[in-house]
């Protein structure tokens, strides 16, 4: 019996970024796994999504970019994200 799977979505634009997206399928209490084909969709519905908020960062590692640009000297970073993760 298998604890789970999942899949990555990874894509370059013609600038050089990279976006991603990842779904998981586990066990978490459900007596049966998600569907190949239902993550799969997941996936994509998700991946797409990131590439309509637009950045340079998924909404994910916004947290992280924020921290490690807090930590940078005042005034150099600058970057641009999608619409803000809750």
């Amino acid at each position: 019996r298998s604890p789970g799977y999942g899949m990555s979505l990874v894509a370059e634009t013609t600038t050089g970024c990279i976006l991603s997206s990842e779904c998981m399928a586990t066990h978490s209490g459900a007596s049966e796994l998600q569907l190949p084909e239902d993550l799969g969709t997941q996936a994509a519905m998700s991946f797409l999504q990131e590439i309509k908020l637009g950045g340079v960062v998924d909404s994910t590692h916004q947290g992280l970019l924020f921290i490690l640009c807090a930590l940078c000297p005042e005034d150099v970073s600058k970057v641009r994200v999608g619409k803000l993760s809750s």
